[in-house]
Formats: structure tokens, sequence, C-alpha cells
């Protein structure tokens, strides 16, 4: 019997674990007879076994490999998912009385557990592999979960009308820890991610602070620092992530202060700024993110 063209079989694989992830979706959201620990289990198997595909695929393959990839996208947000429908436990009368009403705080929960859990495997994952991306993954898994255990009364993407600083500074502290994580790593793939998961934690600090109090200069100085703190991430490496977190911060950063001053006047000094900024950093920044670049020499006299 001929050898099978090596194409067919990457199509094969990638098709094999499209179907899996596919159909292990379909079945708990379909399987109406199933509890929610039978769900958790299914998503939970399922994430386990794509993961798995992954690593043996990045170890055989080369990290970088297609398949390998995709089955790795496919298990990152089945894992955790599994996890907190495991983990997660119905309120009863006397917690729900004991948390002050806040309805969400068993789903808060579950999902925490279910980031730190996944954070666990996939750092495991990336101990097999080295594949740069776990390092992005861990550390967004990490942050979430634990910004998720900080009793605010809702998850930080609804927003809340009380005025809670514990969400929007754990999630600075996990980005400043991440920062520091990156100035130390020695490889520059994960250097690289290690500053896109915290410019992207800096952004939902933002977000989080911005619709989680009222509006006063106290948050607006933390807005700033947050904008800055991720301008200086870009500084240092500029990729798309980075940047999408940098003008989504400074969004944040317009919507709060026009609450107080109107939108005209602060959008027009922070789109006067930002291109001042980037224009200044486009001129002094090589392209390999290095140091300043060389002087022209000058002209023979």
């Amino acid at each position: 019997m001929g050898r099978i063209d090596p194409r067919w079989l990457r199509a094969a694989r990638l098709a094999g674990a499209t179907l899996v992830a596919v159909g292990a979706f379909d079945i708990v959201l379909r399987g109406h007879s199933l509890s929610r620990n039978e769900d958790g289990a299914i998503l939970l198997v399922a994430g386990a076994a794509l993961l798995s595909l992954h690593v043996v695929l990045a170890r055989r393959g080369g990290r970088d490999c297609t398949d390998a990839l995709l089955a790795a996208a496919l298990a990152v947000p089945f894992v955790p998912a599994g996890i907190a429908l495991l983990a997660y436990s119905p309120p009863s009368a006397a917690s729900f009385l004991g948390s002050g009403g806040d309805i969400l705080s068993p789903f808060r929960d579950a999902a925490s557990a279910g980031l730190l859990v996944a954070a666990v495997a996939f750092a495991g994952a990336y101990a097999l592999t080295r594949q740069p991306r776990w390092v992005l993954v861990v550390a967004l898994a990490v942050g979430f979960g634990i910004e998720l255990q900080s009793a605010a009364p809702i998850p930080i993407f609804f927003g809340t009308s009380t005025d809670r600083w514990t969400p929007a500074v754990i999630l600075a502290v996990a980005a400043a820890v991440t920062v520091a994580a990156a100035w130390r790593v020695p490889w520059e793939a994960e250097r690289r991610n290690l500053l896109v998961a915290a410019a992207i934690m800096l952004a939902a600090a933002a977000e989080a602070r911005a619709f989680g109090g009222s509006a006063d200069a106290g948050r607006d100085l933390f807005l700033a620092g947050l904008l800055a703190a991720s301008a200086a991430i870009a500084w240092w490496r500029a990729t798309p992530g980075i940047a999408v977190a940098v003008i989504f911060t400074g969004g944040v950063l317009t919507i709060s202060l026009s609450q107080r001053s109107g939108y005209f006047g602060v959008a027009a000094v922070l789109a006067g700024a930002a291109l001042a900024a980037a224009a200044t950093f486009w001129s002094v920044r090589p392209a390999n993110g290095g140091g300043p670049p060389a002087l022209p020499p000058a002209p023979a006299a």
C-alpha cells in the first residue's frame, strides 16, 4: 500500500479537530436531557483531547504547524468552559443573602475556577511545546481569573454604578507583573506575547473603572496612567494587538473625560496628542524595536 500524501493527512487532522469541537458544542447545545455536570464533562473531555492533539502535533511537526495551532485554538475555550460548568454551584438562599443579593456571584466564581485551572493546563502545554502564544493565553487566564475573585458586584464587561476600585486595580497589578515578567524573559516571541497580554489587561482595567464608578478627577487620572502605561508598552514593542489596546484605552479615557467636559474638546485634545505621539514614535523608533536609529552622516565640508 502506497504512502498517503502528507497534505491529505494534514487536511484530515484539521477536519477531525474541527468536527470534535463542533460535535461537542452541538451535543451540549442540543442535549436537553443532559445535566450540567455532563455538559461540563463533555466540553472538558473535548478540550483535553484537542489540547493533547496539539501537543502531539506540535512536538512532531513543529510548534507553528497549522493543524497544531488549530487544535490549540479550539481547545482554549473548551477547557475553561468545561471546568466552569463542573465547578458551578447553584446559590442557596443563605449564600444569596450573604452575598448582598449578587445573583452573578456563583457564575463569577465558576468562571474564575475555570480560568485558573485551565491556566495550569495551558502552562503545561507551553512547557511541552514551547509555543509562545500559550504565554499570552496563560497570562490572560490568570489575570482575569484573579480579577473575577475580587467580589465585584457583576462581571466587568457589564459595568456597574457602584464605586469599586478592586477589579481595575487587580487587572492593573496583573498587567504590571506581566510586564515585569516580559522584562526578564530572554525569548523575543514570549516577551512580545506577554506585552500583548499586559496591554489587554490595562484596557480591561480602564473599562472596569470607567463603567464601574462615577466620573471624578481620581478616575480620570487613573485612566490617564493606564493610557500612559499602554503607550509605553507600544513604544517598547509595537504589535497590532497592543495598538488596538492603546486605542481602546484612549477611547475609554475620552468617554470618562467627556462626562464632565463634553466630547468635542476632549476628543480634539486626545486626537492631537495621539497624532503627535505617533509621529514622534515612528520617527525615532527603528524597525526592530531597539534603540533610537542612527543619525544620517554629516554632509561633506
